[in-house]
């Protein structure tokens, strides 16, 4: 914002100045004004990357979060894997057959 008032000022200053009579205020004023420009497109570019790089990341998170929810959601009463029944695992039995009663 503070950019943006200082080019806005310039801009002011600039339009007292005639280009022909004189043109060094002028020209001076310009690079300025061009200075400004240039950092206000750098600040620009920096804050689209971040933003970019921030929707990407958490935009496929959530995104991955929602197809793990409805997949597990849809496939809640199918067994992942089934072990024989010489297999004991005691201590852990019913919390790994837990959606299937089995």
């Amino acid at each position: 914002k503070n950019l943006i008032t200082q080019k806005n000022n310039l801009k002011s200053e600039q339009s007292k100045f005639s280009m022909i009579d004189s043109f060094a205020k002028f020209s001076k004023i310009q690079r300025k004004i061009n200075a400004i420009d240039q950092d206000l497109t750098k600040l620009r570019t920096e804050k689209n990357s971040i933003i970019l790089h921030i929707g990407l990341t958490h935009g496929l998170k959530i995104a991955l979060g929602l197809l793990l929810f409805i997949l597990s959601i849809y496939y809640r009463y199918s067994p992942v894997f089934e072990l024989s029944s010489s297999i004991d695992l005691t201590p852990f039995n019913h919390m790994i057959s837990y959606p299937n009663e089995n």
